[in-house]
């Protein structure tokens, strides 16, 4: 039975699932293009005092970066990069349809309105070479974990709901009523 909720503030994917998807990703590449994103995450390391909801630090540089832009949304006014929404009776059309081109504007500098549009602004970023490497690779965390969300269709389609936050439900293997978004972030990822 689904039941309407105040919305919280969800954390996409939460940490093991922006972990995963780096991982998964990292398989895929190539030596040379692993090479090139270790180089480029390298030259602009995480701050170490840097405030990280995700504390268990994986050794792998694209899993370190993966979850980092969640922890950036509130100081780089990103909240609009991390979804697009799509009414879910829509099967095709112009992405920027649902998209706000330009969002707000941090240091000067205008932002994107959604994940599609913040994802070809961040990726012409990380090609680059004149760019500094500070903003490389803030571009290429922002890259890594901006193609984790938007794989998740609850990032993607708009049912009202505020991206599956506003409906719960009870699963068997859950103690109380979760958000459909919790369930997909957390909970399926952690059942054992």
């Amino acid at each position: 039975m689904a039941l309407p909720l105040f919305a919280g503030q969800a954390f996409g994917w939460g940490c093991d699932g922006h972990q995963i998807a780096a991982l998964i990703a990292r398989a895929h590449l190539t030596p040379a293009a692993s090479a090139a994103v270790d180089k480029i995450l390298q030259a602009s390391p995480i701050a170490i005092g840097h405030n990280r909801f995700c504390q268990d630090t994986p050794t792998d540089l694209m899993a370190v970066a993966a979850p980092w832009a969640d922890d950036r949304k509130p100081i780089d006014k990103t909240f609009l990069w991390h979804q697009i929404d799509i009414p879910i009776a829509v099967s095709s059309g112009d992405y920027r349809t649902w998209c706000d081109p330009i969002g707000p504007s941090v240091d000067g500098k205008d932002r994107p309105g959604c994940i599609v549009n913040a994802l070809e602004y961040e990726w012409k970023l990380v090609r680059d070479t004149q760019a500094s490497a500070a903003d490389r690779a803030s571009a290429l965390r922002y890259v890594i974990h901006l193609m984790a969300d938007i794989t998740e269709p609850l990032h993607d389609a708009d049912n009202r709901d505020q991206g599956g936050n506003c409906t719960t439900f009870t699963l068997p293997f859950l103690d109380k009523p979760t958000t459909l978004h919790g369930i997909w972030d957390f909970d399926l990822i952690t059942h054992e």
